[in-house]
This record gives C-alpha cells, structure tokens and sequence, in this order.
C-alpha cells in the first residue's frame, strides 16, 4: 500500500489533480443517484404524514445525476379517512404515469 502511495505521490501534478476530480465526481454520482432516491422513498410518505395527516405512497424514485433528471412513479397522496368534508375527500392527488421533472 506504501508503495502504491509513493508512485501515486511521484505522478505529475496534472494527474493527480484529475484522479481527485474524478474521484469526486463519481462519489457525487453515487450519492445523488443510488443513495438519496433510496432515502427518499423511505422517508417521503412519513414526510408527507406528518405535514398533512394523509397517508402516502411511492413506487420508484430515479435520479440521473449526469442530466439532472428526477423521475417519481406511482406517488399517490390518500385521502383522510376521518374527513367529513367529501370535496377534502375527493381532491385525492393520484399519478398513474410516469412524470419527469428536469
């Protein structure tokens, strides 16, 4: 490990310089793009309890860090069992389609 630090240390600046960058950027590739839409889709439906009171659901959320792309399929927002207002009831926000956002 010595050694492979010492030839990495030995390198020409320029070389370095773009292992970092590139090191950097796959590490932002990976976060934005495996670890926050795993995150997201178990955090969002308590996210969206606690701010309405309504139950919520989401299949599959997708993020292309590379084309700043988000795509949510199937987020569905229930309606409040306990309403007894049936406009409340009825204003159920449901997305059967795939939609992107860029």
């Amino acid at each position: 490990m010595q050694n492979a630090m010492s030839r990495f240390s030995t390198k020409p600046k320029w070389f370095r310089l773009s292992t970092y960058l590139v090191l950097i950027y796959l590490t932002y590739a990976l976060l934005i793009g495996v670890v926050t839409p795993a995150v997201l889709k178990a955090k969002l439906p308590n996210i969206v309890k606690e701010n309405t009171g309504r139950d919520a659901a989401v299949e599959d959320i997708a993020i292309n860090p590379f084309l700043l792309k988000i795509e949510v399929t199937n987020f569905v927002i229930y309606p409040n069992i306990h309403s007894s207002n049936e406009s409340e009831d009825n204003a159920v926000i449901q997305n059967q389609e795939n939609h992107s956002l860029a």
